[in-house]
């Protein structure tokens, strides 16, 4: 039974018997990401766009260069996340453009450890304009925090379209790691 139970929650000791060796590689992998330069040009747009992400797509990127434009506030009154921490999400953010398919939900998952972060999901129809932070947006879900957070979204028969925004909660930009997947 312990066998069992150790295959299922992916034990792997080390050679030594000193530790866990999956949980050392995905410190090693936390640690790369950090350490790690990533672009901070601009969005390239349109508008505060940074690129768009299909489903199965993934991108390694940082909130530097990207605008300020939602803060705690707005995220609140779209009901994507509440900053019961009152970290104020006043730095930099980075927004993506999905469009899951009709009647199609996706997960959205982002590993941030680097930085506590928000991440939201919009639903917007417009690819070339960024959603209003003043409440343009008809449907929002969100999470926040440090490590890795995900948000399931869709299921629109029509216009499941969304922005997502990855933002920082404190003023200091931070790398993350953003993957989309569909089903």
């Amino acid at each position: 039974m312990l066998m069992l139970v150790l295959a299922c929650v992916g034990f792997v000791g080390a050679p030594d018997g000193s530790g866990d060796t999956a949980l050392e590689d995905s410190d090693a992998a936390d640690d790369s990401l950090c350490s790690s330069a990533q672009d901070a040009s601009v969005p390239v747009g349109p508008d505060c766009y940074s690129g768009s992400l299909a489903c199965g797509g993934e991108v390694t990127a940082t909130t530097a260069g990207g605008l300020s434009t939602y803060e705690t506030e707005d995220y609140g009154h779209l009901f994507c996340l509440t900053d019961l921490a009152a970290q104020g999400y006043t730095g930099t953010e980075r927004v993506y453009f999905v469009d899951a398919g009709d009647d199609v939900y996706a997960h959205a998952r982002l590993d941030a450890p680097c930085a506590h972060m928000g991440l939201s999901v919009l639903r917007w129809a417009d690819a070339a304009v960024c959603p209003d932070p003043e409440g343009s947006a008809t449907a929002c879900e969100g999470d926040e925090g440090t490590g890795s957070i995900s948000v399931l979204f869709g299921g629109f028969p029509e216009n499941n379209t969304w922005a997502i925004v990855v933002d920082t909660a404190g003023a200091a930009a931070a790398p993350f790691r953003l993957s989309i997947d569909c089903g």
